[in-house]
């Protein structure tokens, strides 16, 4: 008991993230947790009278139980709080408005068509009572690209455009992008043409986060001015100011598959080299009064500087934070305090946004900082070296150990690859980022300084375009070698929890001698073996089809035994970028190992055990459908032909009356490739005529697994 009581934040941060995670279970009588909150609160009072006063001792698990359930329920109502839809002057409140008043509120993203940004509703017009409604809420915005488009963050526009939905997931296992924007409070996009909006008031008033986003794009045309090629200067944004628009997809998958994906978003490494700069460069005070003090005083307005300067980002406050919380907890110097200034800074970003609990960067963020102080001394324990530079050689890689431990279940379950020359990878690209982000920061003061063409500054940034052409160059040779990447890789959000039980187990058992963890760990392996197993079972002998929604293209996916074989217009098969988006995740959630591509229906079938095809028929295990692209030639049965589904697609000229005297069918799917003016008339006569149908375009993929069909679409 006593090991617990020395991390008191960390108790209460727990039951506070377990309100946030069942908050979408238990919330739909808010007022009824809120007197729950208050008889705790009062029995909580009551129990700590009681106790400092007649120091009932055996009772004093009632004090922790009550505090923990206190804060279970702060995590409830906090959540629900959070959520822009329960403020009742949010915009949607007002769904016949047509008219809305937006701010400005991120910079703006070029894309191929449009100029992407961040919008706050501040007022919509009720046209009934002709006046302006105050509200609140964020929106996406898609500006259309127009000559002379001069918005800036904090200008106010009025909009006459239309609101819409983020979608969600839209096939099977899909980015669930429209939750991704819903855990951060954005329900809604507008694509705002060049007519529907007017410019009533430009910023002019100071602000911190309009200072941050002047003094980055300041920064970003220094860096523009240095004349480096694409790669590096792409790369020196990314590293140096946190902006990461310059990175191409083929640089992203060389860091990605080397393992130095990190260092390309600006966090804890970034903030970690700058403290360990500024605790280099300030550690002299310590030697005067106060001068801890004093140097932590400075440590921090530096951090803080740097995450100003980086635009504020949200990744970069969150490291800030963090360190911000850890260096004073290492000023107060106290036992236990590395832990709860840890659990402090989680605790203190969970109040302020409980939702962050679903964002990947806080999770790896803290999952590798507490595997990190947890783990790495013991590692580095684990050898003497005297050895000045082998010493700081086996302490990085402790580190990388350790921060691998923390993320690696997380990193499979999001990304689905595992770097396996992650050790050699820190051992390039941390040393280098140290020095990038040193010199980096000497070239941008000498930029500041206006000395950017002098000798100096010349001098300073060919070292620069030095270090980073070294670390790009590096990161590419360790991509290219045998095995870099073990990819596909799948796990479930309870594999993970498994993992995570059983990698804390082995640690405890292995590094810190602590025998009573045997059983945890076996356990949790023999389980982990087993649900494996059952998994890769149930994938063995499922079939599914599915229809995909595409950019207006036709693609059919078989799946049976892990085996997928794939029918599609000849521009879906061959763009594999569509591929990654559309079957990767199906693919490497359903455990497919080999891929079979079809642009058409072929005669001979013999390759296909699982899949049959007659002309436009075709036989998935006991499933019988028919696929139309074009007008259906008149046939003669002697009674309608059993088929489960028809596929329409491509616009087919397809007369219903006629197919239902020559088919019996459960139900019609219209694929991607079918413009809805064009369908519109057949899903009116499938409607009069009694048929169900499935407009892709529309509800997203169609899945039918195991002769059921899928409602709705599975998701992650």
């Amino acid at each position: 008991m006593k090991g617990i009581n020395l991390y008191p934040i960390a108790r209460i941060l727990l039951p506070f993230i377990g309100g946030i995670l069942f908050e979408p279970l238990l919330s739909s009588n808010i007022w009824l947790w809120l007197i729950i909150l208050a008889l705790i609160f009062f029995g909580f009072s009551i129990s700590i009278f009681v106790h400092s006063k007649y120091r009932i001792y055996r009772l004093r698990w009632v004090n922790g139980f009550l505090l923990s359930f206190l804060f279970f329920i702060l995590g409830i109502i906090g959540t629900w709080y959070n959520s822009p839809l329960n403020h009742e002057n949010h915009y949607s409140q007002f769904d016949d408005s047509k008219v809305f008043l937006i701010e400005i509120k991120s910079p703006f993203t070029e894309t191929a068509k449009t100029y992407k940004s961040l919008g706050s509703v501040k007022a919509v017009y009720i046209e009934e009572d002709s006046i302006w409604q105050t509200t609140n809420g964020q929106i996406l915005l898609y500006f259309q690209k127009q000559d002379e488009f001069l918005l800036n963050y904090g200008d106010e526009v009025i909009c006459t455009s239309k609101l819409n939905n983020i979608q969600g997931a839209q096939n099977p296992y899909a980015f669930d992008y429209g939750q991704y924007m819903h855990h951060k409070g954005i329900f809604d996009q507008s694509f705002i043409k060049a007519h529907e909006w007017k410019l009533i008031n430009s910023n002019r008033s100071f602000s911190l986060q309009s200072t941050a986003i002047k003094l980055r794009t300041k920064l970003l045309n220094i860096l523009n001015s240095l004349h480096f090629d694409k790669e590096s200067l792409a790369l020196s944004a990314a590293l140096l100011i946190g902006y990461d628009e310059y990175l191409d997809d083929d640089l992203r998958a060389r860091f990605a598959g080397s393992g130095a994906m990190h260092i390309l978003c600006v966090s804890g490494l970034h903030v970690g080299i700058i403290f360990m700069l500024s605790n280099f460069i300030f550690g002299f005070l310590e030697k005067i009064k106060y001068g801890s003090s004093l140097k932590t005083i400075i440590i921090l307005t530096i951090i803080w500087f740097y995450a100003l300067i980086t635009g504020l980002s949200p990744s970069v406050m969150r490291a800030s934070t963090m360190f911000t919380f850890m260096i004073m907890g290492k000023l107060i110097n106290r036992k236990g305090n590395t832990y709860n200034s840890l659990a402090a800074s989680a605790l203190l970003l969970l109040l302020i946004d409980p939702n962050l609990i679903y964002n990947i960067g806080f999770q790896l963020s803290y999952g590798a900082v507490f595997a990190i102080i947890y783990i790495q001394p013991k590692i580095s324990q684990l050898f003497y070296i005297k050895n000045f530079i082998l010493r700081k050689i086996w302490d990085l890689l402790g580190v990388s150990i350790a921060a691998q431990m923390g993320t690696f279940p997380l990193a499979v379950y999001y990304f689905h690859q595992f770097p396996n020359y992650f050790l050699l990878t820190n051992l390039w690209v941390i040393p280098l980022a140290f020095v990038v982000v040193s010199l980096g920061i000497i070239v941008l003061i000498i930029g500041l300084s206006g000395l950017t063409a002098s000798f100096i500054g010349a001098i300073a940034s060919g070292f620069l375009n030095f270090s980073l052409i070294c670390l790009n160059k590096g990161v590419g040779l360790i991509n290219q070698l045998p095995n870099a990447v073990s990819d596909n890789l799948a796990l479930s959000k309870f594999e993970v929890l498994l993992f995570y039980l059983l990698l804390f187990a082995l640690t405890n058992l292995i590094l810190f001698k602590k025998n009573y963890w045997f059983f945890p760990a076996l356990s949790s392996m023999l389980i982990l073996i087993g649900y494996s197993l059952i998994l890769n079972a149930n994938n063995l002998n499922s079939s599914t089809w599915t229809v995909y929604k595409t950019n207006g293209y036709t693609a059919m996916d078989f799946i049976s035994q892990q085996k997928s074989i794939i029918f599609g217009d000849s521009a879906f098969i061959v763009n594999k970028q569509m591929h990654k988006f559309i079957l990767n995740e199906n693919h490497i959630k359903t455990g497919v190992k080999e891929n079979v591509y079809l642009t058409n229906f072929q005669s001979d079938s013999s390759n296909f055990s699982s899949l049959v095809f007659h002309q436009n028929i075709i036989i998935f295990k006991s499933l019988r459908i028919l696929y139309l692209d074009k007008a259906e030639k008149e046939q003669t049965f002697e009674k309608p032909l059993p088929i489960d589904y028809v596929v329409i697609a491509k616009d087919a000229n397809v007369n219903l009356d006629d197919l239902l005297k020559q088919y019996s069918f459960n139900s019609i799917i219209f694929d991607s490739s079918n413009n809805w003016w064009r369908i519109k008339q057949l899903k009116e006569k499938a409607n009069n005529l009694g048929i169900s149908f499935w407009d892709v375009n529309e509800k997203g993929a169609f899945v039918f697994s195991n002769k059921k069909p899928l409602e709705k679409i599975q998701r992650v």
